[in-house]
């Protein structure tokens, strides 16, 4: 089966030095993470309730092992070294 999914997604930034010194932190880094945000598959054709990675294709149109779509996840972070 054909699919292509977009697992993880992390985006972050580390501030400068030269900001996070004046406040007696070493080291800050916020970052947003996401999994499982979304998947394009033939398989959406018939129905969204199918997680591609978990199903065989019959061949007949018909799916075996059929499986809910994993939950996206949504996390936010700060890393502060002192």
């Amino acid at each position: 089966m054909r699919y292509l999914r977009l697992k993880n997604l992390t985006v972050g930034y580390t501030f400068p030095k030269k900001w996070t010194r004046v406040a007696g932190v070493e080291k800050l880094r916020i970052y947003f993470t996401a999994e499982n945000l979304c998947y394009w598959s033939p398989v959406k054709k018939i129905t969204s309730y199918i997680d591609p990675e978990a199903c065989t294709d019959t061949g007949n149109d018909h799916y075996d092992m059929l499986t809910y779509p994993m939950p996206k996840t949504f996390t936010f972070g700060i890393d502060l070294q002192f």
